[in-house]
């Protein structure tokens, strides 16, 4: 509980704070903070290093564009965890919902650009990152390359369904990580092991 009152605190003093600052933060996004857990983890992304309290004073430090990402991130559809298969099946139905799935991959494109194992003939399933890095942490936090023919956990956002004559009718399923203003992904893949 006092952690939870703490966040509470962290969070309105960071409200001030920006509120004064002038950025393009939406305040009706920390009026409904804490409605549910998972505000709490996006929230902590945002910061830059762990708040210090001194007496009455909390101070945080949180990454401005960051915070204007987060305040206009729309929230509304939820996050879901669905089997890749499911998402094949009817991807319509999953366009722009937050999806955490597993998957094996089956190309690295370049660095920006991973495409998946769908094993059917006419879909292929990619995913961008706007320009961010793609890659995993090893257990040591360093960062690792994504490897084909590797299952990973994803958590990413489909925005496009596309086909074209040229194609034989194949279906594109284009989708990106989730980034933040300065290029960086916040799920990064996780390699799932044993599987």
């Amino acid at each position: 509980m006092s952690k939870r009152l703490f966040l509470i605190l962290a969070i309105l003093a960071t409200t001030v704070s920006i509120l004064g600052c002038g950025t393009d933060v939406k305040p009706n996004y920390f009026i409904g903070m804490f409605r549910d857990e998972g505000d709490i983890d996006r929230l902590s992304e945002c910061l830059v290093e762990t708040p210090s309290v001194e007496g009455d004073i909390i101070t945080i430090k949180a990454d401005s564009p960051c915070l204007v990402d987060l305040s206009k991130r729309d929230t509304s559809d939820p996050n879901m965890d669905v089997s890749f298969s499911e998402i094949l099946n009817d991807p319509e139905q999953y366009l722009d919902k937050i999806l955490t799935f597993e998957a094996i991959v089956k190309k690295m494109h370049n660095v920006h650009h991973v495409e998946l194992y769908t094993n059917r003939k006419g879909m292929t399933f990619h995913i961008i990152s706007h320009g961010a890095d793609i890659h995993t942490l090893d257990e040591d936090g360093e960062e690792e390359d994504i490897v084909p023919n590797r299952k990973y956990k994803f958590k990413i956002r489909i925005y496009q369904l596309t086909t074209h004559a040229d194609w034989n009718g194949r279906w594109q399923i284009h989708s990106e990580f989730i980034i933040t203003q300065n290029k960086k992904i916040v799920h990064l893949p996780v390699p799932v092991e044993g599987k």
